[in-house]
């Protein structure tokens, strides 16, 4: 069976869990006899219909083309019931259309407590750049790190995206190394007299998932990335070179995720 028939058999499946036809294509706008040769897999709508359908049923594209026989988990019918909720149906709608991302072009000091080493403190420069539609970023780690020194092998350049969805903000990335190690940042600002963000990041590394706390400060304008590179380096948590006001952030932040 091909995945065209998998399709096929899936939208039946869901549609007999949330009612009649009529009112499903009146939900979705889409012509009853276009929909009919849908459910029957005589033809396959089109991607944007296709993004229509697996939104309005609340599931992902992947399962929709999922064998129906050796799907590991059937389509819950309480799904199709939540979706029936027009609040609902407005937040899934609201996290799959694209947002503006409330962050100015230019470089950021990084800060990085490793839940390894938490008396040190990893200061990176992340570049932060609008491009087109997308608003893309550069991690680098290291980078201002004499030759001999340990925090060298510690090496990163993430190249990657910043998405924003409610408010709060997920910079997505690939090392750009060898390794070309993932990494999943989600930050949100702090009500801070200066703008900061602060959440955390995870990487995944040979060794396993690496965690650890961040905050991000905009640099001025005018600042160069070999003046930024300048800033940027290891040092211990009560070292003059960190600033008071992340410190206690970065101190402060094990307390909030536990209460």
């Amino acid at each position: 069976m091909g995945v065209f028939d998998n399709f096929a058999r899936n939208l039946r499946s869901l549609c007999k869990q949330r009612g009649s036809i009529v009112s499903i294509c009146d939900e979705l706008g889409i012509n009853r006899q276009q929909f009919s040769k849908y459910l029957s897999g005589e033809t396959f709508p089109r991607r944007k219909t296709f993004e229509q359908i697996s939104a309005y049923f609340g599931v992902s594209e992947t399962d929709l083309f999922l064998d129906p026989d050796q799907r590991l988990v059937t389509f819950d019918a309480s799904e199709a019931i939540l979706m029936r909720n027009p609040v609902f149906r407005d937040v899934v709608k609201e996290l799959h259309t694209p947002q503006d991302v409330p962050l100015d072009d230019g470089f950021y000091l990084t800060y990085m407590r490793a839940t390894q080493e938490p008396d040190w403190i990893i200061r990176s420069v992340t570049a932060i750049k609008k491009v087109g539609d997308t608003t893309q970023f550069r991690r680098l780690t290291g980078w201002g790190e004499k030759r001999n020194s340990l925090w060298r092998l510690s090496l990163g350049n993430h190249r990657g995206l910043v998405l924003n969805r409610r408010g709060v903000l997920y910079f997505a990335a690939l090392d750009a190394f060898a390794s070309k190690a993932p990494s999943l940042s989600i930050m949100q600002w702090t009500p801070t007299k200066k703008p900061l963000l602060s959440g955390r990041c995870v990487a995944l590394t040979k060794s396993g998932a690496d965690i650890c706390d961040m905050v991000m400060e905009l640099l001025p304008a005018h600042t160069t990335l070999r003046e930024a590179i300048r800033q940027s380096g290891a040092m211990g948590k009560s070292d003059a070179a960190l600033p008071m006001h992340i410190r206690q952030i970065l101190v402060n932040m094990p307390d909030r995720a536990r209460q």
